[in-house]
Formats: structure tokens, C-alpha cells, sequence
């Protein structure tokens, strides 16, 4: 039920199978709602700095590439906890994202070609508001 989410400011909405998160990219804000272990608590997620959000159907993954930074939320046997992932060595701003649906996997992929796998994702859903 998302009749108590404010979308003003909202610049995105992403989906997994059991939540949602509207971003506030440029006030580096966002909301969750929908099942907690599914991703619908991201109330301990810092967004600001959030350039890209994956999810599969039990998690999400907000990149934070001009940091080399990521944080994690949902169902942490599915991808929730990324907690001992460095992703400073795969993430930056001329980092470029290939998602693998077959292998529901997220890859980060450097100029160097070195590639961390970091979490389970099938499908990417991106809707952009317009105000």
C-alpha cells in the first residue's frame, strides 16, 4: 500500500517481486514499502550518492559509483547483505553495469576488466516520473 508515500521530488521507482523504492535522486532520499524481508525496509539505507538501483525478486543494490560504494537490502540469503563485498575496485563513474538474467547475476565491469559478481538480479524495472 503506497497511500502514505509522499512522490514529490520522486525521480525513479523500482520494483522486485515484493517491494518498491521511489528515489529521490537529487535529495538523495527514498522510500520503501511492500513486504520488509522483500526489500520494503531500506530505513537503515543511506541514498545520497545513489547513481543505480538493481533488484531481483527478494532484494535490491543501490550503486553509489563516484564513491566505489553499494549498499544492500531485502532478503539477505538472495542478495539482501552485500556487507562483505569491496566494491571500491569495481565501482566508478567509467564503470559500466552488465546484468546476466540467465545467470541472475550482477556484474560490475572496470576498464581493466575485472569483474565482481555481487548479487542476484533478474529483472530491472525503471519507471521515470515527470512533474
Amino acid at each position: 500500500d503506497c497511500s502514505g508515500v509522499d512522490f514529490s521530488s520522486v525521480t525513479e521507482v523500482y520494483s522486485s517481486h515484493w517491494a518498491f523504492v521511489a528515489l529521490k535522486k537529487d535529495l538523495g532520499q527514498a522510500v520503501c514499502w511492500g513486504e520488509y524481508t522483500g526489500g520494503g525496509d531500506c530505513s537503515r539505507v543511506d541514498f545520497s550518492g545513489v547513481t543505480e538501483i538493481y533488484s531481483n525478486d527478494y532484494a535490491f543494490v543501490a550503486f553509489k559509483k563516484d564513491l566505489g560504494q553499494a549498499a544492500c537490502w531485502g532478503l539477505a540469503s538472495n542478495g539482501g547483505d552485500c556487507s562483505e563485498i569491496d566494491f571500491s575496485t569495481v565501482l566508478s563513474p567509467d564503470a559500466s553495469v552488465a546484468t546476466t538474467a540467465a545467470a541472475a547475476t550482477t556484474a560490475a565491469i572496470t576498464s581493466t576488466a575485472t569483474v565482481t559478481t555481487t548479487i542476484v538480479t533478474t529483472t530491472i524495472v525503471t519507471t521515470t516520473i515527470v512533474t
